[in-house]
């Protein structure tokens, strides 16, 4: 079970991946993922002050930030 996930996630289907590497910079992981793997959503997810990289597989690619203000 991954915690939050809806119904359809990519997670449930081993398809994604949220993750916070210790020691690496956000910026760092981020640009190795963008240039090494396949993707189709970067996402640079912040929510309550914690910050990790949601990284999905598929066709098309896109690199999002989603900011929950809360």
């Amino acid at each position: 079970m991954v915690v939050g996930a809806s119904a359809n996630s990519q997670h449930l289907l081993g398809e994604a991946v949220d993750s916070h590497i210790k020691g690496i910079t956000f910026e760092d992981s981020f640009d190795w993922h963008e240039s090494r793997i396949p993707f189709w959503q970067l996402i640079d997810e912040r929510r309550g002050g914690g910050r990790w990289l949601h990284a999905s597989m598929g066709g098309r690619r896109e690199m999002l930030v989603f900011r929950n203000w809360e």
